[in-house]
């Protein structure tokens, strides 16, 4: 069972005065929070308890991050270069980020998928579109989502490809070789969740087959897939500390693959299978252990690292590494361990791999970078968020199937469609055709097809007039021949939003918490309060900026007593339209 860190002394002049903090203080901060991050929950729960933000970064290119608790307050630490977080830094509490920056316009993440001027901070691709053959999965622990980018040039495809509140510190995110959803380790959950990779609804729990038990695995960092779909999750707590233990394809527990510490294992975290061999990254010593298939030591590749989280098969069957320790940075090795480049413009690095253009990827807990070989930065492509690893969906084994789902989705003023393929033979592309009724089509669009592959590529389409009620979907698959197949047909309930709404909470009575859902049916300043039955505020679930959309704000009363309380709804469109409301929920404990 993980220690509960819920206090983190750190260097500061007084309980509210801001402080530079001092190099060691800074690499402790950063190392302990790798290896548990029970002090970052800690401090993500204290916060949204009162309100604050979880992350912040301003339109000048501040970023400011938790900390952890400092005299029962949330501690922040503001980074002096996010891209080099072993630079410095200063530690403030929040009424202090209030007074000295500016946050108008800024990206603020109030948790809870609250999140203002999202896509500050973000480069994004140009064409909604676009084949997305050639993807990898980013995992933006800061956002509490998983990003689809491009595998060829790093280009955010889609932001929140997944996004999950329920989410503490994702790791990594892979497709399972045989469902093909999409699977996420999350480290202090201690479970690999999965997702339905087409709608992005979550599908609970994969391993451990049942939920949590901290008695199979416990801290779990890293995670992969064989071809027959075992799973394999590198462990470091508890019973499990030091080891790798493997699930079958449906996330039995078959037990332990490598033991505790065999080969010398120290606090790993990932894990990737070769064509004769299964790697780790120890980040406790700065090793790569190689193991055969039956989990036997085989070799120490290299002990010349400082603290290795990701490992990725890159160009020429070198090693991509991020190393997160002080003398790190993205490390390319040859096969045998030897290394051939060290990339240390970013550090603190979390995430590695290479692109198919033959620069590199990498991400940190303040951003995600593309690099070249001559150690510069091309791009910043999210600045100011806590990113974690980055892992082509190519380094599955590919499944001889072709179309593998088609799915459609309201999602604000258009309905998304999502569907994947895994071969591809002289395929020109999709037309999408919609009906009303489900019987007439007509064609509404075209996306080109990938020609002939045997890769991942995923494909979207957004549908800007989708008609009110139920909207009907099906694909027409082209070949270059002329020849064509259909789709089976998708649906999608588009509600037409045109006036402010608040909901009934849900449930009601409730203990401890409940949701709270209202509609926004355009951009608009959204207030929602609640008060005790004396009239007295007791929280502020929101005060910012929501665009056109239906929301659910999580209200947790844990900390009050049993009795009657009223929600309140304010809002203020930009067009001067004005909406009040307000409901009664009932706390019993």
């Amino acid at each position: 069972m993980k220690k509960l860190f819920t206090l983190l002394v750190l260097l500061a002049i007084n309980a509210f005065s801001q402080s530079e903090i001092s190099d060691t203080r800074l690499v402790n901060l950063l190392y302990q929070a790798e290896e548990n991050p029970s002090v970052i929950r800690d401090a993500r729960s204290l916060a949204l308890e009162l309100g604050y933000p979880l992350e912040i970064y301003t339109t000048s290119g501040q970023f400011i991050t938790l900390a952890g608790i400092e005299n029962n307050q949330p501690l922040y630490l503001a980074l002096n270069n996010f891209s080099d977080p072993y630079s410095g830094g200063v530690t403030l509490q929040y009424a202090q980020i209030v007074q000295g920056y500016d946050l108008m316009g800024a990206r603020i993440n109030y948790g809870n998928g609250r999140i203002t001027n999202r896509t500050l901070g973000y480069q994004t691709g140009s064409n909604q579109t676009t084949n997305l053959s050639g993807v990898a999965f980013l995992v933006n622990s800061g956002a509490d989502q998983i990003s689809l980018v491009s595998a060829v040039n790093g280009d955010i495809i889609e932001s929140n490809f997944i996004t999950d509140a329920s989410l503490s510190t994702p790791k990594k995110a892979i497709m399972h070789p045989i469902s093909n959803n999409l699977t996420v380790c999350d480290q202090l959950l201690d479970v690999v969740l999965h997702y339905d990779t087409l709608t992005g609804n979550a599908l609970g729990t994969f391993a451990p087959a049942g939920g949590v038990d901290t008695s199979k695995m416990d801290n779990t960092r890293g995670h992969y897939f064989d071809a027959a779909g075992n799973l394999y999750v590198t462990c470091g707590a508890g019973s499990s500390i030091n080891s790798v233990v493997k699930y079958d394809a449906s996330g039995n527990y078959l037990g332990k693959f490598i033991q505790n510490a065999a080969g010398g294992m120290n606090s790993p975290f990932d894990i990737i299978f070769r064509a004769n061999d299964v790697l780790t990254t120890n980040y406790g010593d700065g090793k790569i252990l190689s193991f055969d298939f039956n989990g036997n030591s085989l070799s120490t590749l290299t002990s010349a690292m400082v603290r290795p989280q990701q490992i990725n098969i890159g160009q020429g069957s070198n090693l991509i590494v991020a190393d997160f320790g002080v003398g790190g940075g993205l490390r390319v090795t040859d096969s045998t361990g030897n290394q051939l480049l060290l990339l240390n413009i970013v550090t603190a690095n979390r995430g590695a791999m290479q692109l198919s253009n033959g620069n590199y990827l990498t991400a940190n807990g303040g951003g995600y970078y593309e690099l070249n070989a001559q150690n510069q930065i091309v791009r910043t492509l999210i600045a100011g968020s806590s990113c974690q690893y980055v892992t082509p969906a190519g380094s599955l084994p590919p499944i001889p199937v072709e179309l593998v789902s088609f799915a459609a989705a309201a999602s604000g003023n258009a309905v998304e469609l999502n569907w994947l393929t895994v071969t591809e033979t002289n395929n020109m592309g999709f037309e999408i055709e919609k009906s009303t009724d489900g019987k007439n089509f007509s064609k509404i669009g075209f996306v080109n097809g990938n020609g002939t592959t045997t890769g991942y590529s995923f494909y979207k389409f957004s549908d800007l007039n989708p008609a009110a009620g139920v909207n009907y979907y099906r694909l027409k698959q082209i070949d270059f021949d002329g020849s064509f197949e259909y789709s089976n047909v998708t649906e999608a309930d588009f509600e037409v939003i045109s006036d402010f709404a608040l909901a009934n909470n849900y449930p009601n009575p409730f203990n401890p918490s409940t949701k709270i859902s209202f509609t926004v049916p355009e951009q608009a300043k959204v207030k929602l309060e609640v008060f005790n039955a004396a009239g007295e505020l007791v929280s502020v679930l929101a005060d910012q900026e929501f665009a056109k959309g239906n929301y659910s704000i999580t209200f947790d009363a844990s900390n009050l007593s049993s009795g009657m309380y009223i929600y309140k709804m304010t809002a203020v469109s930009g067009n001067g339209k004005n909406f009040t409301g307000s409901g009664k929920m009932l706390l019993q404990k």
